[in-house]
C-alpha cells in the first residue's frame, strides 16, 4: 500500500477495485521460482495464522493497526472495507501458489 494514497484506497473499496493491478503478472512471475518446499511450509503457516488470528486478513488488519493506522482506519471504518482487504490478502496468496481454495 506504499504506493497508494489514501484517497486512492477509499476508490478501490467503494469500486471493489484492486490495488495490486499490472503488479498480479510479476507476482506470477518470480513465485514461480519459490521451491514446493517454501510452498508447503508457507501452507503450514497460514493454517497457523489461521488458527490463531482467525484468518491472514485478521493479522493483516493488525499489522496495518500498527504500521499504517491511516489506512487501518479507512479499511476498517469504510463499508465493505474488511472484504475488500480479505479479497486482496487472499488473491495474493492464491496468485501465489500459497492457497487454492476461495475464502
Amino acid at each position: 500500500m506504499s504506493k497508494t494514497t489514501p484517497d486512492q484506497l477509499k476508490i478501490a473499496i467503494r469500486e471493489g477495485t484492486s490495488l495490486w493491478g499490472s503488479a498480479e503478472n510479476s507476482i506470477r512471475y518470480y513465485s514461480a521460482n519459490i521451491p514446493p518446499m517454501v510452498i508447503q511450509k508457507g501452507n503450514e503457516c497460514i493454517g497457523k495464522i489461521e488458527s490463531d488470528y482467525g484468518s491472514v486478513t485478521n493479522l493483516v488488519m493488525m499489522w496495518l493497526a500498527q504500521d499504517q493506522p491511516e489506512y487501518y482506519g479507512i479499511i476498517k471504518n469504510a463499508p465493505g472495507g474488511y472484504i475488500w482487504l480479505n479479497n486482496q490478502v487472499y488473491d495474493i496468496l492464491r496468485g501465489i501458489g500459497m492457497i487454492k481454495s476461495v475464502r
